[in-house]
């Protein structure tokens, strides 16, 4: 079989911001292809630990010392508190109450306005009700109450100019704290592809732009989280799919008690989705609801964490749009369990996780391109190849296209319609090619080629022919497509991508039906 010209995935992958990793192959030698990502927003992934994360890239680290090994070396020690080491780790005083502006420790940090920086570390209350501040001069980066027990913090710093300082202290009290292992790290989530393992094989997810609309989607007791009856919350009581101490329990005994967000007006196609999981030895029984409770779904929540959804099945009747979770009218005794990530989505599916911590939050779509390749592409003939999976149905969308970029309608592409048949599609100046499999796709992982010739244009599908047509010409490509695209985000599907793969000659029947065998 000859060489593909182009290559994505196949358990290959590589990402930096703008890029992900494309290859030919030479010989036995591989020859990077970068594909151009766009993606105007920070996305979420299930990582090779099965862990969910959002995806970002870590510049190198700022602070130097930040674990203080050396000592107080690099750091500097403003006013008349007192630093020194204690357990391996930077103990500090603050003596003076209401003077945190002239006692502090601070160290230089080589910021670039308007960029964004990881910041982590891990603190403790020593004595005093210590409330501790991390700036950079007069911006607060953090500020929180310490317990007694060290806890390690992560946030999230917009830079306000260039090479300025972060400074540690106490505000406004008397008191003493300990901290260790402070870093800073330049941080990259925007335009990042997303290599997903929720599945049998790593995955390039290909997703369409989505909105949570639940404005908390993690902090359960906040007031948009509202409560009919008593409801007991608990937060940070145990570690949740992030494998972070974040997750928070809910416990309540009445049947009619309930905890819900009022949403704004929607129509026929949201979908509602939590992760829950049980606090006993066994399974409880919970309902998840919106339309105000005229649409409902009865779940069983086991000791182990699960993402539960929730689709409008009609259109909405209520003019109250609260949308929740009530004890079940099966569960006997009372009601005890975690919960995690709320979201509230148009469309018929649930996508990958959309984190919000006090308002609507967009992941915009994944979109993977490459222009100016016509020396990749095969102009008079060749084959396109995708190893995908599909996660729900009745969806309208094209899913990989080659394309000529000055007529952008002249292409050749996998189209899935919106009754879930593929097609294997050809369009030169108006003259069009289509191929269909006649067979509507459920959930699962398909892998599916398009060889293409002058009256010669052949489908197959999981290693069977699907079609021929023998008439048909081929156009002139010189762009690569790999998207939700020519339809609407909201019916958009979520793809998940394992290969993709260009020929510039076609290949035998042979070869087709083990290139696409399962």
């Amino acid at each position: 079989m000859a060489n593909p010209s182009l290559q994505i995935g196949n358990s290959n992958w590589a990402i930096k911001e703008d890029n992900l990793l494309g290859y030919s192959t030479a010989g036995t030698r591989f020859v990077p292809q970068p594909i151009t990502m766009t993606r105007a927003s920070a996305g979420t992934r299930v990582n090779s630990s099965g862990l969910v994360e959002t995806v970002e890239l870590l510049g190198s680290e700022e602070v130097v010392n930040g674990d203080f090994n050396n000592g107080t070396t690099d750091w500097t020690v403003t006013g008349s508190g007192t630093a020194s080491i204690v357990d391996d780790a930077l103990n500090y005083s603050n003596t003076v109450n209401g003077s945190w502006f002239a006692q502090f420790i601070s160290q230089a940090v080589s910021f670039v306005q308007n960029k964004i920086y990881k910041v982590t570390f891990k603190a403790k209350n020593i004595s005093g009700s210590v409330n501790l501040r991390i700036t950079h001069q007069s911006h607060i980066v953090f500020n929180n109450n310490l317990t007694s027990s060290f806890v390690d913090y992560t946030v999230y710093y917009t830079a306000q100019a260039n090479n300025d300082s972060i400074r540690i202290f106490c505000n406004d009290a008397i008191g003493e704290f300990q901290i260790d292992n402070v870093s800073v790290k330049e941080s990259t989530k925007n335009n990042l592809a997303r290599v997903d393992y929720d599945g049998t094989a790593s995955s390039l997810l290909v997703e369409p732009e989505r909105t949570n609309l639940i404005t908390y989607s993690n902090n359960f007791t906040d007031s948009s989280w509202l409560r009919v009856g008593s409801i007991t919350t608990t937060d940070n009581y145990t570690t949740s799919p992030s494998g972070q101490n974040n997750a928070t329990r809910l416990q309540w005994t009445n049947a009619t008690n309930y905890i819900y967000q009022s949403l704004p007006h929607f129509g026929s196609d949201f979908t509602l989705s939590i992760y829950l999981k049980s606090n006993t030895d066994v399974s409880q029984n919970v309902r998840l609801f919106m339309d105000n409770g005229a649409q409902g779904q009865d779940v069983v929540v086991t000791t182990q964490w699960q993402r539960f959804e929730l689709t409008n099945i009609t259109t909405p009747t209520q003019s109250n749009r609260n949308a929740g979770l009530i004890k079940s009218g099966s569960q006997v005794g009372d009601l005890d369990i975690s919960i995690w990530n709320a979201q509230f989505e148009e469309g018929s599916y649930p996508t990958s996780i959309i984190p919000t911590d006090g308002g609507t939050v967009t992941r915009v779509q994944d979109q993977y391109s490459k222009t100016g390749i016509s020396n990749l592409i095969g102009q008079t003939e060749g084959v396109i190849f995708l190893d995908f999976e599909i996660q729900t149905t009745n969806l309208d969308m094209v899913m990989m296209n080659i394309y000529n970029e000055a007529t952008p309608s002249n292409s050749m592409y996998f189209y899935l319609n919106a009754s879930n048949i593929l097609y294997a599609y050809c369009d030169n100046s108006g003259t069009q090619v289509a191929i269909s499999d006649l067979v509507v796709l459920a959930q699962g992982r398909y892998k599916a080629a398009f060889s293409y010739k002058a009256n010669d244009f052949k489908f197959y599908l999981n290693g069977d022919l699907m079609g021929v047509d023998i008439s048909g010409t081929v156009p002139t490509c010189s762009g690569f497509r790999l998207e939700n695209y020519f339809a609407s985000p909201i019916y958009q599907e979520k793809t998940q991508v394992n290969h993709a793969q260009l020929y510039k000659t076609t290949l035998t029947d042979s070869e087709l039906i083990a290139l696409t065998t399962i």
